[in-house]
């Protein structure tokens, strides 16, 4: 999938994706022309920052906010233009006019991959040429090297031999391929209870599998895959599907539901299944999380769960990252 530029605008933690701004929405806004889309851009970041940095009593330095800023946006651009691509002014100016409404709110927005922006910097290689990025494809996708019909490809059934699978609706499905040889004739998608089976012994990866259902509550397993709402539990030394749960324990973390996480507890004490916890707390990764956020987790120890903020040290300062 096509992740060019939302993947390269980003502001240390806080993350600027231009099509992870909500672009699909309905907001009037002045075409902006290639040449202005590095200062204009800058403009309605740095202008939407400085009251965020007033907020969290941080120094913001607006020279260096805007000279770094362009000079980033620039480098976008011109990473961009590396690839046969072409630049719709009006779809900027709709793209800004949601980067305004969104950063006024003073929340870093999360990468996603929504409607809208995609369509700043548009790929010009028709279905079927030779792709090495999905940003080159008119379709935004490019898979084994051929930019495909559609970013959504047909709903493949049980049984069809498959390279692909998929997982959420709409224009931007996440999509994995399963097979490094072949053009995709559709994908196996799990919203519909399907996965792609590799071909058995395929360990170089380069043949067709097939779509088969995910296995249900009390069946086998071998594959590691279930059917939503289970997990794969081998705690009696055989594969099989079991229902997750909301509380309980969880020797293994599969085991909690999409609602829970599993949690360590005393010494001596098995893991339990715990509802998320609320912004402010300790959090050790997002799924402990009610926001599904936790910020600063790592290595050096655990995070809080929250929405990042838009204003930090270093965006306040005007610090831009490397492309």
């Amino acid at each position: 999938m096509r992740r060019g530029l939302a993947a390269a605008i980003g502001l240390g933690t806080t993350v600027l994706g231009l099509c992870a701004l909500g672009c699909s929405a309905r907001t009037e806004q002045s075409p902006v022309s290639l040449d202005q889309f590095p200062q204009t851009f800058a403009q309605a970041y740095c202008d939407s920052l400085e009251p965020c940095c007033n907020q969290a009593s941080l120094n913001y330095a607006p020279a260096e906010c805007k000279s770094n800023l362009t000079d980033y946006f620039s480098r976008v651009a011109m990473l961009e233009a590396t690839f046969p691509v072409r630049y719709d002014a009006a779809a900027a100016g709709r793209c800004l006019a949601v980067l305004k409404q969104t950063l006024a709110t003073c929340k870093a927005p999360s990468l996603g991959l929504l409607s809208g922006c995609e369509a700043v910097f548009v790929g010009t290689t028709p279905a079927g040429g030779t792709c090495q990025s999905a940003i080159e494809c008119a379709s935004e996708a490019c898979y084994n090297g051929v930019c495909s019909e559609s970013s959504q490809l047909p709903h493949l059934k049980v049984g069809s031999a498959c390279i692909i699978v998929c997982s959420g609706a709409g224009k931007y499905p996440e999509c994995a391929v399963t097979s490094t040889v072949g053009s995709p004739n559709g994908a196996c998608y799990t919203d519909d209870g399907l996965f792609c089976l590799p071909a058995a012994d395929d360990v170089t990866r380069t043949a067709p599998g097939k779509c088969v259902a995910f296995p249900k509550v009390g069946q086998a397993c071998p594959d590691g895959e279930c059917a939503a709402g289970s997990y794969c539990d081998a705690t009696n030394g055989a594969f099989v599907c079991t229902a997750q749960r909301d509380s309980g324990s969880c020797e293994n973390p599969n085991a909690c539901s999409p609602n829970t996480y599993c949690a360590a507890m005393a010494s001596g004490t098995a893991p339990q299944c715990m509802p998320p916890k609320p912004d402010g707390t300790s959090c050790n990764g997002p799924r402990q999380c009610a926001s599904g956020v936790c910020l600063g987790a790592g290595t050096l120890g655990p995070g809080t769960c929250g929405d990042a903020s838009l204003a930090t040290a270093d965006s306040c300062a005007g610090t831009a990252p490397q492309l």
